[in-house]
């Protein structure tokens, strides 16, 4: 089984208060038959994005969904489920009252959105997880993470890792392979 991770980094500031933020985007040639482990284990919160005009796309992530709730019940974890591709009605494959019940059985947050033609659509996917982690997690949200996606791969990959990667504050991509980290690219 070979996965590809796209890990995102960036350092936010949302009232006052930094966060660094790491995304992990297991979208790029991902093995659909299989639920990716280790990163969700990681997780503390998953967004989960389909096309409304494709209805495979929909069922996979119904799919994750069931797959992901032996993870929710032992930690709960903030789940987003994204419908994109909006801008494109007339080749609507699944229709909203699908994603929002979809979203209402597993006790997701639901948005439809066109990531091409709306950034403020997409911040309000990132606000919304941000609020449901700061509701659920009070405390528990203000402290620093004991592990973060990029200590454990430093750990992993030892200093090579740190000096491709070493600050969030400017935004850095890593596509890593489930076991060996392949090159690190500028995000702007």
């Amino acid at each position: 089984m070979s996965f590809i991770y796209l890990l995102y980094k960036k350092t936010v500031v949302i009232n006052d208060t930094s966060f660094d933020v790491e995304i992990i985007d297991l979208s790029a040639d991902t093995d659909r038959s299989q639920v990716p482990q280790e990163p969700i284990q990681w997780s503390d919160a998953i967004i989960l994005v389909y096309s409304i005009t494709d209805r495979d796309s929909f069922n996979y992530a119904n799919t994750m969904l069931d797959n992901l709730q032996q993870y929710r019940e032992v930690t709960p974890i903030p789940v987003v489920l994204v419908g994109n591709k909006a801008d494109l009605k007339v080749r609507r494959e699944v229709y909203t009252n699908e994603g929002k019940a979809t979203a209402d059985k597993f006790g997701c947050i639901f948005f439809e959105t066109s990531v091409s033609e709306s950034s403020n659509d997409v911040h309000e996917v990132f606000w919304a997880i941000f609020n449901e982690l700061k509701s659920t997690r009070s405390n528990a949200f203000r402290r620093l993470r004991k592990f973060s996606v990029t200590k454990i791969m430093t750990l992993l990959f030892g200093k090579e890792y740190s000096r491709m990667a070493p600050n969030a504050q400017s935004g850095t991509v890593t596509v890593l392979k489930k076991d060996e980290l392949s090159k690190t690219l500028e995000v702007k």
